[in-house]
């Protein structure tokens, strides 16, 4: 196609605008003041007679820029205020939206007001026009849209890594099922080891079936009184044999290997705090020393720490 088809389909489509635009109604339009106008009033242009009428007395303003005459005096000021906002809208000549430009549209005197002050003049540096006002709104829904979809997908794939950490740990206890139990007598070098052990096997025969609880669970106290020495003892328990990690230990009392991406205990202080414990083991004796069950026909007793 060249410069002059092109041209010629430039006019005909301008001339078909023009022709539409022309043959759109058109509002009813007032300016006021008329010589130095500061407010323009659109009237639809199937407006009864009477809503024009109101709708020009009721935007009608002096030249200082005040309102003409008060609502009431118009009529019932409800019925005024309500006519005039159905048939009508002002544009606020002198108050261009702060970002761009173009004068602001209001529906009733008080926000006329308040946009524009007193005198319908001042500035509206923090006020948008009607088509700003919706872009905005429509940017803010589709902020909050995307806002809303991230945090949704953000759950999921939190959801995700915790049910694949909850496996992983499950597999982590079945490991600890299947350790050997340690047989034979165990050098407990610690006595204060075996004192906690006695402590912890005495808590176990008297709530049969339940685990051993976490030391976040018993307290700053620990078992003993000194909660720090407790975890100590506990690792020690652990290593030994003693101990084995039970199956509804919390998950921060693991920590994932990013190297294997799977998840271990870590034989710290901190990781002993939040374990729940299994008893691997009957509390260990010294070799040759005979066992309450060879001693006592009353068959097994509680083991006392002052039994030790």
């Amino acid at each position: 196609m060249g410069k002059r088809q092109r041209r010629r389909k430039r006019e005909r489509a301008n001339k078909h605008q023009s022709q539409q635009r022309a043959t759109a109604p058109q509002p009813i339009i007032w300016e006021f003041p008329e010589d130095a106008p500061r407010i323009r009033v659109l009237i639809e242009h199937d407006a009864p007679e009477d809503a024009q009428r109101i709708s020009v007395l009721y935007w009608e303003v002096k030249g200082d820029g005040t309102w003409a005459r008060t609502v009431s005096s118009i009529g019932v000021t409800s019925n005024v205020g309500a006519v005039a906002a159905a048939h009508a809208h002002a544009v606020l000549l002198n108050c261009p939206c702060m970002n761009c430009s173009e004068p602001i549209s209001v529906i009733n005197r008080s926000w006329a007001n308040k946009v524009g002050g007193k005198y319908l003049d001042a500035e509206a540096p923090s006020y948008l026009c009607g088509d700003c006002t919706a872009i905005q709104r429509r940017e803010e829904t589709e902020r909050q849209q995307r806002l809303s979809e991230q945090k949704r997908v953000e759950q999921e794939r939190a959801q995700e890594e915790s049910e694949r950490t909850k496996r992983l740990i499950a597999d982590v206890i079945k490991d600890e099922d299947a350790k050997n139990e340690p047989t034979g007598p165990l050098k407990v070098e610690n006595p204060l080891s075996l004192a906690l052990y006695v402590a912890l096997i005495n808590y176990a025969t008297s709530n049969p079936g339940k685990t051993i609880p976490s030391l976040t669970s018993v307290g700053p106290m620990g078992w003993t009184g000194a909660g720090e020495q407790d975890r100590e003892l506990l690792l020690a328990l652990y290593c030994t044999g003693l101990l084995a990690i039970a199956p509804d230990s919390p998950t921060q009392a693991f920590v994932l290997r990013m190297t294997t991406a799977s998840p271990s205990f870590p034989q710290t202080s901190r990781g002993a705090s939040s374990v729940v414990w299994l008893p691997r083991r009957n509390v260990p004796r010294k070799s040759g020393t005979p066992s309450r069950r060879s001693r006592d026909p009353r068959g097994p007793q509680r083991v006392m720490p002052s039994q030790l």
